[in-house]
């Protein structure tokens, strides 16, 4: 790409004159200036008594030995003649090789942060090779800038990407250099913007129903007990905005939900069930988790831990939530649950009989009475005040030891943690008890009863 110019003399050392007609290089890469050509003759004397100074010039297209003939047409003894003048030169240049080569590749490259490559920069040429790197977007840039290697000399370089944008990403840094075969060396790179992490909470939506049209749960993914009424059908769907959907195409989320036991252990290796979804480029702004087939139920699935997780990339950390969810609330329904009196009041009450005597009535303090609750509006979850119910107790223990006096009372009862225990009045609807009983006692009882002795 560069010219090195020498002037030569031409001189006759023969014993004749030859006039030069014409001058001419038989190589492009040698080039004589000189005013001679068919009207314009040189006398070129014999016994070299005056010599043709010669302006030429040497510009190598390639490296290495190049050789060519300065050719002289003239009039020499008389006749036509050729004479041939040896010309060579070498070729040298600068020449910039990269290791390894071709399309520098990142891979997956979190937005915002900084990755980086290393790669060498030899010059295979015999001259010192020059070399600046022009970045042509601001994604990347190679480090050092601005560099010189002597011939065989090597360097090591290093290519940094920061991803600005989600999804492919191509660009080129141009090595601009004094190699005469590529003066421009563009080094490729390519790679994946992805982010670091998704906020799950944003785009996981929890959808509960009981026969009706599905209703969206609010979550504080927490994992503190979001409870919901026995038989709740529980669907999640994922909503894929404009900003995220680069960043969730090609993803693939896992939905999974365990059994638990009171102590919210998972029951069992068989506890789980999961549910892979993945985000393709034809998904719409929101994609339902298809048979997930969960449901709350007080008898099976009272305790479920409800499980998204996800990877932003190959290889990436799991990012995750959760949140436990629990079959219970307040429901009433028929209960048919047996129940313990072990302390049943009935006041006393004053009486005048036949004779108009006054007689005083007598309290009674049962224990033992059955009972049961066979109605009611409670949550058997709830550690206080659980519910109201309506009870029946009768006084089988006191019938069988009296001749079959055999009381019945219809009631209403409150219960206090978790059902177990409750505190009620009921109101006689059968009463063979004698006269003087039935007129000593009133017609209503207290009882404080036990519901956890069946359990």
């Amino acid at each position: 790409g560069e010219s090195s110019s020498r002037v030569v003399e031409i001189a006759n050392v023969g014993n004749a004159d030859f006039e030069i007609h014409q001058l001419r290089s038989t190589s492009a890469e040698f080039t004589a200036h000189t005013p001679i050509d068919a009207d314009n003759k040189f006398l070129l004397p014999a016994q070299s008594q005056r010599t043709l100074p010669l302006h030429m010039a040497f510009s190598p297209s390639a490296r290495g030995a190049i050789s060519g003939t300065l050719r002289l047409d003239g009039l020499g003894a008389n006749e036509m003649m050729t004479l041939d003048v040896l010309l060579k030169g070498n070729g040298v240049a600068a020449e910039i090789e990269l290791n390894p080569a071709g399309v520098v590749d990142f891979g997956y490259a979190v937005l915002g942060e900084q990755t980086e490559r290393t790669f060498v920069a030899t010059n295979v040429g015999d001259t010192v090779l020059q070399v600046e790197a022009y970045p042509q977007s601001k994604e990347a840039h190679v480090a050092p800038t601005q560099f010189a290697l002597a011939p065989g000399e090597s360097a090591r370089l290093t290519l940094f990407f920061t991803p600005d944008a989600l999804g492919d990403r191509r660009g080129r840094v141009l090595l601009v250099s004094n190699d005469v075969k590529d003066r421009a060396r563009p080094l490729e790179y390519k790679g994946h913007g992805v982010l670091a992490d998704i906020d799950l909470a944003q785009i996981v939506e929890v959808l509960v129903s009981r026969g009706e049209e599905p209703q969206p749960l609010t979550v504080g993914w927490n994992n503190t007990p979001v409870v919901q009424k026995d038989g709740t059908k529980v669907d999640v769907a994922f909503t894929i905005p404009d900003s995220l959907r680069q960043a969730l195409i090609g993803r693939e989320l896992v939905v999974e939900w365990t059994r638990l036991d009171e102590d919210y252990v998972p029951k069992g290796k068989n506890s789980t069930q999961k549910q892979k979804v993945a985000i393709y480029e034809s998904s719409g702004g929101r994609v339902l988790v298809e048979d997930l087939n969960l449901r709350l139920s007080e008898e099976d699935n009272r305790r479920v831990r409800l499980k998204i997780t996800t990877h932003s990339y190959p290889g990436a950390p799991p990012q995750s939530v959760s949140q436990l969810l629990e079959a219970g609330g307040w429901k009433w329904e028929f209960e048919a649950k047996p129940l313990v009196s072990f302390l049943t009041i009935r006041p006393g009450r004053d009486y005048t009989d036949a004779d108009g005597n006054a007689v005083p009535g007598q309290t009674e303090r049962l224990i033992g009475l059955p009972g049961l609750a066979f109605a009611g509006w409670h949550n058997v979850d709830s550690p206080s005040i659980s519910g109201i119910h309506f009870t029946a107790i009768g006084n089988v223990l006191e019938a069988l030891s009296t001749g079959n006096s055999l009381a019945i009372s219809l009631g209403v009862a409150i219960s206090f943690y978790k059902d177990q225990f409750l505190f009620g009045f009921g109101w006689d609807i059968y009463d063979s008890r004698p006269q003087a009983k039935k007129k000593g006692s009133q017609d209503y009882i207290m009882t404080f009863k036990y519901s956890g002795l069946f359990k």
